[in-house]
């Protein structure tokens, strides 16, 4: 509960903080990093763990366990007392004045928008507690405590003064009290626990990426920077890695591997047939994208779920020791696995999307947020013109990626590629256009359903069973004027008017996805006909 008349706590934001973070953390980026070396005397890479340090590991423990106990004196300078026998403190105040920023570049939670900042120096932040507990315990001893639960004890009771409290009431607000005034000197103290544990892991990570650049054979390695870092790594003049990252951005945030083979970015195309739903504008951006994923029961399949972990770097330093052991060992097999084979099989699969049923193309491929009602349109009808947006999107979308396939030229022949995205598109265009056709007639269809339905709410409102309409009923309802008889048809009226106007709106919402679809399908036959023309 917060106590009026406090001072804010600085470190306040962090009381928030999961113990996955701090107390807990463990794993990738915490106990070690992810480095990725070459082996001496050989032409290979290696994916290893590189151990973080335990730097001040007898302070972290300690700040750990009087976190834990929650117990940090009479005067609540416990914790402060025994960083008083410490050098951390001081350590802090000069490593502060021998680096450019005031904050450590350590992002908690990479997924995360809102992210606590890490002061290097200790003391700034020692100095504004101190002061904080100072000003709780003058509190305390000039009965602050006991006069707020007082107060809220008189308002609960329904009181006038204290002399009307019981003895036994009054004896329970001193212990209140008493209580009120260690729990808030315990949550100051806390918030300061965690910014210790998180200034150590921070300056232990922050040692451990100086040892690795020291190290001979480093090729590449994990972090956890906060907002967008590009780390480049050549690992000869024709191939060069990148981890590019926006860590601490929320749903900005991403984590991207790019391979670049004689200066031209690799292209992870399959992507494009992968994912249900997937922007032309990202794809650009990498060659493997790496999020979490979860299970999705109902399609078998594994899902994104949008979040970024410091756990997806075990993968993406093993992704990069495979790419570049294979363009050490084999750039022949490098080139046929992650350029040809990776363009062949999304063209193949192009080729087989326009050839599938409608039900496999909307069960196996895009899956939008088009729900239809049911009220107007049946099954086949809505099976169609969906999967038609999904052929849709995904050959002609292809068109856009032209650019990056000609840059391959200088790698492979792309010719025949080119041609068969040709074919595939012209086979496409004229289906697209059959069904243009067909949805002018579901328009018709949706138009007149919607209209035939608004017609009918019109008579129940101004004509009803013909004797007494819904208008007339409501207001003599108002009046209070309606006989039994005349209550029951009002009762029926209303029920059919708001059934009714459900159904009007499932039914514009149904008009609305069609014409989003139509949209939809006339963007991807005029992309078709500016590639041709």
């Amino acid at each position: 509960m917060r106590v009026s008349g406090l001072p804010s706590d600085p470190l306040g934001s962090l009381s928030n903080v999961p113990a996955f973070f701090t107390t807990e953390a463990c794993g990738v980026n915490v106990s070690f990093l992810m480095l990725l070396q070459r082996i001496q005397g050989a032409t290979t890479v290696a994916s290893v763990h590189f151990p973080v340090e335990d730097l001040y590991s007898d302070v972290l423990d300690q700040v750990i366990h009087m976190h834990g106990e929650g117990s940090f004196g009479e005067d609540g300078l416990g914790l402060v007392k025994y960083l008083e026998s410490t050098d951390i403190v001081g350590f802090s105040e000069d490593l502060s004045r021998t680096v450019k920023s005031d904050y450590f570049n350590y992002c908690v939670d990479i997924n995360d928008r809102y992210q606590p900042r890490i002061s290097i120096n200790m003391k700034e932040q020692l100095n504004s507690f101190f002061s904080s507990v100072h000003l709780i315990n003058d509190l305390h001893s000039n009965g602050h405590f006991y006069s707020v639960v007082l107060l809220e004890a008189l308002r609960e009771h329904s009181l006038e003064s204290e002399s009307d409290l019981s003895a036994q009431l009054r004896s329970d607000l001193v212990n209140a009290a008493q209580e009120r005034y260690f729990r808030v000197l315990s949550g100051f103290n806390k918030s300061l626990c965690i910014y210790l544990i998180l200034w150590i892991r921070a300056y232990r990570l922050s040692q451990a990426r100086k040892s690795c650049l020291q190290q001979e054979g480093t090729v590449a390695f994990s972090h956890r920077f906060y907002g967008w870092s590009q780390p480049e790594y050549a690992l000869s003049d024709d191939f060069k890695l990148e981890f590019k990252t926006n860590f601490g951005f929320g749903n900005a945030s991403y984590f991207f591997f790019i391979m670049y083979y004689k200066n031209i970015q690799v292209f992870n195309f399959m992507d494009w047939v992968n994912y249900d739903i997937v922007e032309v504008s990202e794809l650009h951006r990498y060659s493997i994208k790496y999020i979490n994923k979860h299970r999705d029961e109902e399609q078998e399949e594994e899902q994104e779920n949008g979040r970024i972990t410091n756990s997806l770097w075990i993968e993406a330093i093993s992704d990069a020791e495979e790419v570049c052991n294979l363009y050490i060992n084999n750039e022949d097999g490098f080139v046929k696995k992650h350029i040809i084979e990776n363009l062949e099989n999304m063209i193949s699969r192009l080729e087989e999307v326009i050839d599938a049923d409608n039900h496999t193309v909307n069960r196996n491929y895009r899956r939008y947020n088009y729900e239809f009602s049911g009220y107007c349109f049946n099954k086949e009808e809505v099976i169609r013109i969906e999967a038609m947006n999904a052929k849709g999107y995904m050959i002609s979308g292809v068109l856009s990626f032209i650019g990056q396939i000609v840059k391959l030229e200088n790698i492979i022949s792309v010719d025949s590629f080119l041609e068969r995205i040709n074919i595939v598109n012209k086979r496409l265009q004229p289906i697209l256009i059959k069904e243009l056709r067909e949805s002018e007639d579901m328009k018709i269809k949706i138009n007149n359903k919607i209209e035939s339905n608004k017609n009918i709410m019109i008579d129940i409102w101004t004509k009803g069973d013909g004797s007494n309409s819904l208008n007339e009923l409501s207001n003599l309802e108002k009046k209070g004027g309606l006989s039994a008889g005349m209550q029951s048809l009002f009762n029926k009226l209303q029920d059919e008017h708001k059934t009714l106007s459900k159904i009007n709106k499932s039914l514009n919402q149904d008009r609305l996805n069609l014409n989003n679809l139509i949209k939809n399908i006339e963007r991807y036959h005029l992309n078709i006909e500016n590639h041709f023309s």
